[in-house]
This record gives structure tokens, sequence and C-alpha cells, in this order.
């Protein structure tokens, strides 16, 4: 990312040349920007969990809100969580390890969670330093840096500044070896630590080093240095804009009062919500949806100028297009974004046709591929795709074949959750997952019994040959349901391929929607309201629409959706109801069928694409 600031006193105009020096130098080097990622002439700017507002910068409030709003550390693991998310902050918390010194104490090793008043008073000072808003200023380059460092028994601190105002605080904590070193030998390293800290500001500055060791001040004189002191001055020589300049420890308050914290990536979110009124008053605002209802069809040109049911909406007084609304530019992505992250992070495809349910904008499908294509998150955890010869699960019959299977051990949650036990149906690809804290038979066949209480005991049911798959107990309950278990090879899952497939999925979508303090068994839910309401490729459709014949209403079309009732459903007789499930079954059997005509065909060419040299 690229960030340009200018200083106010050069103006608009001074300004625009930085922009055009930026461009100028990109393009000279190869490299070219998509309009649609920048932002020009902006007053202020939320960048990394942080705010960037007339010269200076602080922590985002929504992040400093949702640290204050968390529950307070009850085991060691939500402790270090607690740290990491003020540590991410620890250059405006002045005094850092002084604060959090009693937390910091609990993670060394040996040591059991506790919380007194020690630990209390501890946390709601390091609250407390967050929400007194603390201001960094932005570096003026044409201006001196000043680094102040010290050193006490425990750790190093250190400030940089620039004509009073500070940019950054330092801090690190000493190693056992380290605190053995002298004093003279800790006030030195604190020097030689935060040049190389704030290497970036002062490399190719002019700046002063205010300690109070008098020996720093001979440091670069020495004529024969040995061990750690030379290559402590090869360090400092790469600084050729450094004056060091003694100042006495009662001067050199702030910099003593600094300290280290613990480094954790945190990840901002942001939630906007939306409503039919305003996305009413979104397309009043819009020309082009203005027009379109004018004329009742699509410009021409466009390649949909036949679809002529372009008309408002009586009820909502929103302006649909054969009963879904036309989406303005102002709502695609956020629309997207909801849909995209209450399903799991779906792919392109199956986003698009959650999107095109309820939603209508010219380019809908590319919107979705380009959005897929720049989510994080999808290109964080989603592996690449390996093409395999096609081998298809015969199975004709509702819930008459299951597989399941159990991954794990996953990071323990507050609840005690560390295993995830999935089962799926071969027929619908309707899938169930549930949080385990153990694996023992008794608590998987409690999971069976509830999944066979809705689809009525299965003719065969896919494990593999663990030992709470086969244990006495799970054994007994399978005879009872009189159900036949399929046990494949041992360390041979691709013998359960559709379970493992439904697995490695529930993984990804769970790694792309979890939140830094969230636990992963509390995402199940939306996971697999993605995974059944996302169209399967080789049904035609989605395994809830597979199930119920209709498509399931998601919470991003809630008050959207309303505007075309899915057929009068409410209204329907059994006898009806029974027909359009008949005929979603039978829509499934032709789409199996030409998907079966055609598998033969695509494992000839990926077997001669293996061949090529």
């Amino acid at each position: 990312d690229i960030i340009i600031y200018t200083p106010k006193e050069k103006g608009r105009e001074g300004h625009l040349a930085d922009v055009k020096r930026t461009l100028r130098a990109l393009d000279l080097a190869g490299f070219t920007t998509r309009l649609d990622k920048c932002k020009f002439g902006l007053d202020s700017l939320d960048y990394l969990g942080h705010r960037i507002e007339r010269g200076v910068i602080r922590p985002m409030f929504s992040n400093v809100e949702r640290i204050m709003r968390s529950k307070r550390p009850w085991n060691l693991q939500s402790l270090r969580r607690f740290l990491g998310m003020c540590g991410y902050y620890r250059k405006f918390i002045k005094g850092y390890s002084r604060i959090a010194q009693p937390l910091t104490d609990m993670l060394k090793g040996g040591q059991r969670f506790r919380w007194e008043k020690r630990e209390e008073g501890a946390y709601v000072e390091l609250v407390q330093a967050l929400l007194d808003e603390p201001v960094l200023t932005s570096p003026d380059w044409t201006q001196s840096f000043k680094l102040e460092v010290d050193a006490s028994k425990e750790a190093i601190g250190g400030i940089l500044s620039q004509n009073g105002r500070v940019i950054s605080y330092g801090s690190h904590r000493l190693t056992e070896g380290e605190r053995r070193w002298s004093a003279t030998e800790r006030e030195i390293y604190a020097g030689v630590f935060f040049t190389q800290k704030f290497a970036y500001y002062l490399s190719n500055s002019d700046f002063t080093l205010f300690t109070d060791s008098r020996p720093f001040s001979y440091l670069m004189k020495q004529r024969d240095p040995h061990g750690r002191f030379a290559r402590w001055i090869a360090a400092l020589q790469q600084f050729g804009g450094m004056t060091v300049q003694y100042r006495t420890g009662v001067s050199n308050v702030a910099a003593d009062y600094l300290s280290r914290d613990i480094e954790v990536e945190f990840a901002p979110i942001e939630t906007r919500i939306r409503t039919l009124e305003g996305l009413q008053k979104a397309q009043d605002e819009d020309e082009d949806c203005q027009t379109w209802r004018r004329q009742g069809k699509l410009p021409s040109g466009s390649g949909l100028e036949r679809q002529t049911a372009i008309s408002r909406d009586p009820g909502t007084g929103v302006i649909t297009l054969h009963g879904k609304a036309i989406v303005p530019p102002l709502y695609r992505k956020e629309i997207l974004d909801d849909l995209h992250r209450s399903t799991g992070h779906v792919g392109i495809n199956k986003l698009y046709e959650l999107s095109r349910r309820v939603f209508f904008w010219p380019g809908q499908k590319e919107a979705c591929r380009e959005y897929v294509n720049s989510c994080e998150g999808c290109a964080r955890i989603k592996p690449a795709t390996h093409r395999a010869v096609l081998r298809p699960y015969e199975s004709k019959d509702l819930f008459a074949d299951m597989q399941a299977d159990i991954c794990g051990p996953l990071p323990r949650t507050q609840r005690g959750n560390e295993y995830l036990l999935v089962i799926v149906d071969q027929a619908s690809r309707f899938p169930w997952a549930y949080a385990l804290k153990d694996t023992s038979a008794a608590t998987i066949v409690e999971r069976l019994g509830e999944v066979f209480s809705f689809t009525g005991a299965p003719m065969r049911l896919g494990m593999d040959q663990a030992q709470y798959f086969t244990g006495a107990l799970t054994r007994k309950v399978m005879e009872l349901y009189q159900t036949e278990v399929v046990s494949g090879p041992l360390y041979r899952p691709q013998a359960r391929g559709l379970v493992e497939r439904t697995i490695g999925t529930v993984k990804r979508r769970l790694a792309a929607t979890v939140n830094g303090s969230e636990d992963w068994d509390t995402c199940i839910d939306c996971v697999l309201a993605g995974m059944r309401a996302a169209k399967s490729e080789s049904l035609g459709m989605s395994p809830f629409e597979y199930l119920t014949g209709r498509s399931m209403r998601l919470p991003s079309m809630v008050g959207v959706a309303e505007i075309k009732p899915i057929q009068d459903e409410a209204r329907a007789s059994d006898i009806n109801r029974a027909e359009r499930i008949r005929q979603v079954l039978l829509r499934s059997r032709r789409v199996a069928e030409t998907h079966s005509r055609t598998r033969s065909l695509q494992n000839v060419l990926n077997t001669r694409s293996t061949l090529v040299p």
C-alpha cells in the first residue's frame, strides 16, 4: 500500500505534485494501479487500525471500543489475546511494561492464571490509557529528529519525537542474559536497539540521541573494540546524521518510563447495516436507476435490453427487475461483503448464485469474480485447485448413504471444544457439523442420533477405522439403527472423499470467518448456512433447495427477499409442495446424468494433461 501525505502548508497544488511524482515513479518501474482501489484527496484515512487525520495518528475508536467491551481475561489464552490487542497500539501507550507487568509475568513458563487486585489494576489502567485518545504525529522529513533512550534492569525504552511532538514510543523487555549485563552495556544497547527499530526514520536524517550514559558518548571513539561493542559500533555507523548528547537521569524521565509489549496482529472489522429505506434512497439518487425505471428497460448495448420488467415495487418502493432489487453502485460491494462473510467465504459461482436470487445489477457476475479474487481471507486459506480423475458417488436415494468423519484436535475454545464432527448426505450434499469436547463413542453416537432424528436411519454410513467409530458402543448403536457401517482402508481418507472434501471446506471457511477474538465453534452455524444455501455444481442447485424445493432465505436477504415471495409458498397446498420437490429431484437427476456423460471426456483430458512433459 502507498499513502501520500502532504503537509498543509504545501496546499492542494503541492499534494497533486506529490501524487504525480508517485504515479510517474510507479510507471517507470513497470507497475500499474487500479482506479477502483485508489482514493484521492482525503482529509482523513482509516488504515490498519489507525486513524490518520491532519498530520496526526491515533488508534481507531472502533478497535479501542472493542478492547474496552471485551470480557476480562479468564485464562492464559485469553490473557495473551488481550495483551496482543493492546500491544498492537504499543507505540501509543507510555509506560507499557510498568502497567502490564503484572499481566505479562503470568505468561512466564510455569505460572498459573490468577486475577487479583494487582492484575485488575493493570487491566483497568491499560484500557484507560487507550481511552485517553493517545495521539502521535506524522514525521516532517525536512526537520531533524530526537531519540531519547534509557535502560533499567528489566527493560529498555525509547521515544522518537520531533519539535516536541511524539512520533512513536518504543519498548523492549530484556532477556535473562541481557539482564546480567552491566548498567553501561544496557544503556548502550538501548541506543543501538532503538536506532535500529526507528531506522526507517533515522537512516537518512539528522537526529540527536539523548542518553544518561556518559560512556555512550565515547563509544564511537574506541580504537580497538571487541565482542558486542564492535558489533554495536558497526550497527551505529550507518547513521551518519547521529549526534549523541548526554542527559542526566533526572532529565531523561520520559524514556525511563517506557517498556515492552507482546506483538500480535490484530485485524479490525467494521460492519454496516443495510435497510430497505437506505436502498430505496440510493436508487432515487442514482441516475441510471431512475432512467431505467422511466424507460422500463435497460439501455441498449448492455446485452439485457430485452429485460423490460423494470418497475417500482408497490409495497416497498424499491425499483426491481423481474422482482429482483436493482442495486446502485453504492450498495454493491456492501451486499457482496454481507453475503460472502455470512456464508463462510463461498467461491465466485456460489456468491453469484446467492446474490442473483434477489438482487440485480449489470456486470453482477464479474463483480462477484473481482470481489472473491480480492478477498484477503480467501487468498490466505484457499488452496490451489488440483484436477483429478472424477469418480461419482452413486447414491440416488435421499439420506440412504451418508459419510461421517472427525478432524482435530483444533485450537481449544472457551467452551472446551477441540474436535469437529462432520456428517454429509451423499445424494443431497447436505452437511452437518458439531463441535466436540472429546471423541468418545458416547459423544459421537449422541450427535449421530440428532442427525438421524431428522433424516431417519441411513442404509449405509461411511466412516474410517478410528477407535471411536469401530468401538463396541458405536457398532451396537448402528445395529439398532440397522445401518451398515462402510469402513475404508486404514490411512486412506480418499475412500471417503466426499466427507473429507466437506471437512476441508468447513475448515477453510471457518479460518476465513473467525475473527481474532472469536472461537471457531461460534461460527459453525454461519459456515453451514453458506454451504447449505450455495449451489452445488453436481446437483445444479443448493442442498437446501434439493431438500425443500425452494431457496434458503439468508440474513442478508431479509427484507429485500420479501419483494418477491417464492411462488406464494405459504399458501401452497401439501400436494403442490410435494410436486415441486418432485420436479426439483427430476431436474437434479438430469443434471447428474449430464455430468456423468461429460465425466469420461474430462478424465481423458486430465490424464493427457499429466503426460505433457
